[in-house]
């Protein structure tokens, strides 16, 4: 994998996801940061999703909690991956 200097400190071994010069190894960027950012994109969707359904379930509508958390779950999940 090709890999381009852009400043003094940061490499890009993805394009367009900035590394640390410590953070790149053969095929990437191991960094904690690209984790956690994925992590709180997830829980954000479920809760999100969760509000969503809390709201549906309030006026008795057939999809409500379970539902919207799943579907905002794997909506962003897709979004994620596709990227």
């Amino acid at each position: 994998m090709s890999r381009f200097l852009l400043d003094s400190s940061l490499y890009y071994a993805t394009p367009g996801i900035p590394c640390e010069r410590s953070e790149v190894i053969e095929d990437g960027c191991t960094g904690s940061s690209n984790w956690m950012e994925v992590t709180a994109r997830l829980v954000l969707a479920l809760l999100v999703g969760a509000v969503i359904g809390l709201e549906r379930e309030s006026s008795a509508t057939v999809a409500g909690l379970r539902t919207h958390r799943l579907i905002s779950f794997g909506a962003a999940l897709f979004v994620l991956i596709s990227t």
